[in-house]
């Protein structure tokens, strides 16, 4: 069993965890009136304050060593590659990790616009580089690591492979799926991968800022579509076409939405209406 491992979200996890951030708000004259650890919870208190014009909003970090962020990294990678296989299994593993570009942009530049690149633990190139030097992590380029990850799995012959991640995106993607922060062992079957695919095309995706239908959310979506149908896609294009009675605006949401959010499986494949219909299952 190979494990194709997406390590782009033990790069935040390890170095995160290895920072103190919080929100201070002051006064005029730089005095601390109050400290948040979220930027919601000090906005909420804002609005509080008699005069929240007033208000001065910072943020500051406390960054401990670059070993400390090291060591947290080994300590992940050596829980991505623990998949719980039978014993006996033989295990190889490959880590993956994000480099240039994103074709994704080119299609909806928004793509991850509400990403803050200050956000970035602070020890990244660091940690990036240990994983090339030490683990043999392979640097993706002009797509995400996740479309990498998901099309070499759907490639490989049946149940050869599995992919490592905590990525929800990488539910689209049937096989062998291991949610190593939940360690968690699940076969994702083809109507499990397309109903959450499906459903994803519904709901959009806030934290890659990818567009959702009108008050459509989980529940809403899960309630649109409460289990997978063959004509899922049918069902989708009906909720498109309430929303934008316009033939062609409903047609290019839905093929841009679709090409944001669809995992490869192929490489430099993109998706939209025509290209589901012609598809092959495996």
């Amino acid at each position: 069993m190979k494990l194709l491992i997406d390590a782009d979200s033990a790069i935040y996890k390890a170095g995160l965890s290895n920072e103190t951030r919080k929100y201070v708000a002051m006064d005029e004259d730089g005095g601390t009136l109050a400290e948040f650890r979220y930027k919601k919870d000090i906005e909420a208190w804002v609005t509080t304050q008699e005069k929240p014009e007033s208000i001065l909003v910072a943020r500051s970090r406390e960054v401990g060593p670059l070993g400390y962020s090291i060591g947290n990294l080994k300590r992940l990678c050596n829980k991505m590659i623990a998949a719980p296989f039978p014993e006996g299994t033989e295990i190889t593993y490959q880590l993956y990790i994000q480099g240039e570009d994103n074709f994704r942009h080119d299609i909806y530049p928004d793509y991850k616009a509400n990403r803050n690149s200050a956000d970035k633990p602070v020890h990244t190139e660091e940690m990036l580089a240990y994983l090339r030097d030490v683990w043999g992590a392979i640097t993706v380029d002009f797509e995400e690591t996740d479309d990498r990850v998901s099309y070499l799995h759907y490639m490989a012959p049946k149940e050869t492979t599995c992919i490592v991640t905590i990525d929800k995106d990488l539910k689209n993607t049937p096989g062998w799926n291991y949610n190593y922060d939940k360690e968690e062992l699940h076969y994702v079957t083809e109507k499990e991968a397309e109903l959450h695919f499906a459903r994803q095309l519904l709901k959009g995706d806030k934290g890659d800022n990818i567009p959702n239908l009108p008050r459509v959310g989980d529940k809403t979506a899960e309630k649109i579509l409460p289990e997978w149908r063959d004509d899922w896609l049918d069902v989708v294009k009906a909720e498109y076409q309430k929303h934008y009675p316009d033939d062609i605006e409903w047609t290019k949401k839905l093929d841009m939405v679709g090409s944001l959010l669809w995992m490869r499986r192929a490489p430099e494949e993109i998706w939209d209406m025509e290209y589901e219909f012609k598809r092959e299952i495996k």
